[in-house]
């Protein structure tokens, strides 16, 4: 097998992220966008000594779990790489990823549950942005990274980001234009609590000194209300890492506070917390269902220890 081979197959199942497998007399080819029981004719785009890559030019047989993606620039974005796959595809495959590793990594024989789905898996779901911001041809941009390229998409809207995220991203990207800035900022990160509806905005910068920030900040807060927190965040690192080291408070508080359940959550701009509340609910109820617990005991999860008779719990 070697580069530009033109070959038919039949997909047999997924990767790790959701590439279909052709097997090639027992070569596996990784297919983007490929789904479990389509065939076609491919073409190699790399071959390596046991595995390679290719690319479906023409399909002959489609699944039935085949959907249109509901964003536009599904295609372009290396955002959402399932949107092809109908939701209850998408459940299985993820299902399957688990029992692979219990079976193939732990050598567990144990019984792997169905996923619980949401409701609706494309409306506004996602707690926190982490929004790229460029200048290309003295135009600013804003969106998400091209799949394997520091190139953006530009856009000012993701349908699985909350909506009081997207209309930062649209306020911010207004007063980039009216300031000429952009080129100061490196990534915009978004939190929103649900529970409380606060919003926290970090700039992640080259620099602390940003032409007009003040206005900025002031113009921000007042179109948006509900924004309770701006971060200045310093990160002149040379790689993909978003957040640097030092930061500055420019308005309001250092956290915003959301809820799960009866526990209450201070997350700061560097707090690791879920980004699917809804679901976090559901995930956190199932986990107390299958423990039992009656309030007496003393829980501990990863690094926090907290009485289940006590109820707040920080999330830093």
């Amino acid at each position: 097998m070697k580069r530009n081979d033109q070959v038919y197959g039949v997909c047999s199942g997924y990767t790790h992220d959701g590439h279909g497998v052709v097997k090639i007399d027992g070569f596996p080819l990784f297919v983007k966008g490929m789904l479990e029981g389509e065939a076609g004719e491919l073409v190699v785009t790399m071959a390596k000594k046991k595995f390679g890559y290719g690319r479906l030019m023409k399909r002959s047989k489609t699944s039935s779990q085949r959907v249109a993606p509901p964003c536009p620039i599904a295609k372009q974005c290396g955002g959402c790489q399932l949107q092809h796959m109908s939701y209850a595809e998408q459940l299985r495959f993820k299902k399957q990823k688990v029992q692979d590793v219990m079976q193939r990594i732990a050598h567990l024989d144990i019984e792997v549950r169905d996923v619980l789905g949401m409701q609706d898996c494309y409306t506004n779901y996602r707690n926190k942005g982490q929004i790229p911001v460029g200048v290309e041809k003295g135009k600013t941009v804003t969106g998400f990274y091209r799949i394997n390229s520091n190139a953006i998409i530009d856009t000012d809207t993701c349908l699985i980001q909350s909506e009081r995220i997207n209309a930062v991203l649209q306020e911010m990207r207004k007063l980039f234009e009216k300031y000429q800035n952009a080129k100061l900022f490196r990534h915009l990160l978004i939190k929103h609590a649900f529970s409380s509806d606060e919003v926290m905005v970090v700039w992640i910068v080259r620099s602390f000194q940003i032409p007009h920030g003040k206005e900025m900040v002031q113009e921000l807060t007042a179109a948006l209300p509900f924004v309770k927190s701006v971060i200045l965040n310093l990160n002149v690192r040379d790689d993909n890492v978003i957040l640097g080291d030092k930061e500055q408070l420019l308005f309001g508080e250092r956290a915003i506070t959301d809820s799960i359940h009866d526990l209450k959550f201070s997350i700061s701009s560097k707090s690791f917390y879920q980004v699917n509340p809804r679901q976090t609910e559901i995930l956190y109820g199932k986990a107390l269902e299958f423990a039992q617990l009656t309030g007496k005991e003393t829980v501990r999860d990863d690094f926090y220890v907290f009485s289940t008779a006590g109820k707040t719990c920080d999330g830093n």
